[in-house]
């Protein structure tokens, strides 16, 4: 894991496996990395330094399973287009 100045940086998700594993689905920003998850939270390691905010959006690209999960979770709002 990287470090700047002896800190570790990590990013918490509020998705968890009640929602979908993380093994279905895969950040788009190349700088985030899945470390953990917990039935509620994502953690991701940060590999460089970056403006994350709270509050803030992540994307992922899920496969097949990963979708499956997602839409039929109750937990997760869809917005159709």
């Amino acid at each position: 894991m990287k470090r700047k100045n002896g800190k570790a940086y990590k990013l918490i998700t509020a998705i968890g496996l009640q929602d979908v594993n993380y093994k279905n689905i895969y950040c788009k920003n190349p700088v985030l990395e899945v470390i953990d998850q917990s039935s509620d939270h994502t953690v991701m390691m940060v590999k460089e330094s970056s403006d994350f905010k709270v509050g803030g959006t992540v994307s992922f690209q899920l496969d097949y399973f990963g979708l499956l999960s997602c839409m039929t979770s109750p937990f997760i709002e869809k917005i159709y287009i």
